[in-house]
């Protein structure tokens, strides 16, 4: 699944739960508990206590962060461990949130899901209070927000990494949180539009359901990237990691400028050598990927066209797998219908190439056996077909 698509989800997904009739309904009693108020009080508040509520509430967020958070770190742990399954877990995953989002429509109840632990009080108050009634309200899995998270939750053990899992959760909780601090900063408005807002809560919670059954059946069909048209790219109001992603190198790069491509080896699925200097006087399309990769999944479709269009001008694909699998490889291709060349190397070989991390990733390699573009991660079939265009014309 596409990260951007995963994070707009997320995010969605938490602001959903805040507004969950079992949610929204309690947050000026959770306010009311973490700063020691009445609700009445809170109508009122004047500034000394509104900076109480703010600086309580925001240690209540971080008390329920922790627990999603740790959720999401789980879930990935169990992800990674799976790999090599990825394919039927994802189905199973899409399977599991039609069922949660029918749970929310109302068509059938699961218990499970309407277990509250939560503590109903607590004699702790001030920021230390604050933060364990945040835990509290975690660990409780609460009705409305069981199956919305247990959904997120799904999504996230799909994930190619820990971390990538992890952010997932990072996103639900923001989602939540944002919401949550802004009453706080505003609680006397918030209480006084409160009573006008409740009779809309049921419809939330069906319009809520209906989303988690049309991301299943997304997932279960390996449709996700349609939400790519609907859903904005929250990635985008993200902070840049310190860390520099590798430049795409055009296929415009002057051949005079190109640098020549190591000379490696890889082995067939039937044990044969595959030299890389073998395909000198063709193009090269040489894409790294794994099976576990999702976006890698995501880019057979486009590679079996390119090689379909351009086999007789020259253009050779080939794509090496860092799995040491092979019978998972050989399923990989019989499930998404590889029509290209494919051979087993490993992620050191990949790196030879560029040394930042990542799967897919793609070079192209011209006919004197110079990199000419590198492109890391999912890329588009325009971009890779007017390179290729253009090489090929060379």
């Amino acid at each position: 699944m596409n990260t951007e698509i995963s994070l707009t989800l997320s995010l969605i997904a938490g602001l959903a739960s805040f507004l969950s009739p079992c949610v929204l309904p309690l947050v000026p009693i959770y306010v009311s508990i973490i700063s020691g108020a009445s609700i009445s009080e809170l109508k009122n508040a004047q500034a000394g206590l509104r900076r109480v509520v703010f600086v309580n509430s925001l240690m209540f967020v971080t008390g329920f962060s922790a627990i999603f958070i740790a959720l999401g770190v789980a879930a990935g742990l169990l992800g990674t461990r799976l790999n090599a399954s990825l394919p039927i877990i994802t189905r199973v995953a899409g399977v599991l949130v039609i069922l949660f989002g029918l749970h929310m429509i109302g068509f059938f109840k699961i218990p499970v899901l309407y277990r509250d632990t939560r503590s109903q009080g607590s004699s702790v108050r001030g920021p230390l209070g604050s933060l364990l009634m945040g835990l509290a309200f975690a660990a409780g899995w609460s009705p409305c927000v069981g199956p919305i998270l247990a959904g997120i939750l799904v999504l996230a053990a799909n994930r190619e990494t820990v971390m990538q899992a992890t952010v997932l959760l990072v996103a639900y909780s923001l989602g939540m949180a944002i919401p949550f601090l802004l009453t706080a900063l505003a609680v006397n408005k918030f209480l006084s539009i409160m009573n006008q807002f409740k009779a809309h809560l049921h419809k939330i919670e069906v319009g809520a359901g209906v989303l988690l059954v049309g991301i299943g059946l997304l997932i279960v069909t390996n449709n996700l990237t349609l939400l790519n048209r609907l859903l904005p790219d929250v990635s985008a109001f993200l902070p840049e990691p310190k860390i520099e992603a590798p430049k795409v190198s055009k296929a415009t790069t002057s051949a005079t400028e190109a640098s020549s491509a190591p000379d490696m080896s890889f082995t067939d699925l039937d044990g044969n050598t595959i030299q890389l200097s073998s395909f000198r006087g063709r193009v090269l399309a040489l894409d790294f990927w794994a099976t576990w990769c999702v976006p890698c999944r995501e880019e057979v479709p486009i590679f079996n066209e390119l090689n379909q269009k351009f086999a007789e001008k020259g253009l050779q694909i080939l794509a090496v797998a860092v799995d040491s699998d092979d019978a998972a490889i050989r399923k990989f291709i019989k499930d998404y219908g590889v029509r290209y060349k494919v051979a087993v190397g490993s992620a050191e070989q990949s790196s030879q190439f560029d040394p930042f991390p990542g799967l897919p990733k793609t070079i192209l390699i011209d006919r004197s056996g110079r990199v000419r573009a590198k492109h890391l991660g999912f890329t588009p079939r325009e971009d890779l077909e007017k390179e290729i265009e253009k090489l090929l014309t060379e």
